[in-house]
């Protein structure tokens, strides 16, 4: 899957998202649309560094030093997990900041 995304850009919680992380898996519903998502451990800390990082360029590389995963395998999980949110409207996408 090609990224529709640059590494500079961000990624938010839209305001009619709803998040809340019970045991350490994350569950996300969007009130307006009622589209449900649910993450598990590992998901759901990929979720807290996307929203938290000032871009997914940052998130990605402090999900690659927490976790024991080889780049090309993080990359498709990534670029799999954002455009899976982002088409479920689960989050949005901002422009990256200008330098």
């Amino acid at each position: 899957m090609t990224p529709t995304y640059t590494s500079n850009a961000r990624v938010t919680i839209p305001p009619d998202v709803l998040v809340r992380v019970i045991n350490g898996e994350s569950f996300i519903l969007n009130i307006q649309s009622e589209c449900y998502f649910g993450l598990n451990a590992v998901g759901a800390r990929i979720f807290e560094l996307l929203t938290e990082s000032d871009s997914i360029g940052s998130a990605f590389e402090r999900t690659r030093l927490e976790f024991d995963v080889d780049v090309e395998t993080l990359q498709v999980d990534f670029d799999r997990l954002i455009g899976e949110l982002l088409q479920k409207g689960l989050l949005e996408l901002n422009a990256a900041s200008p330098a």
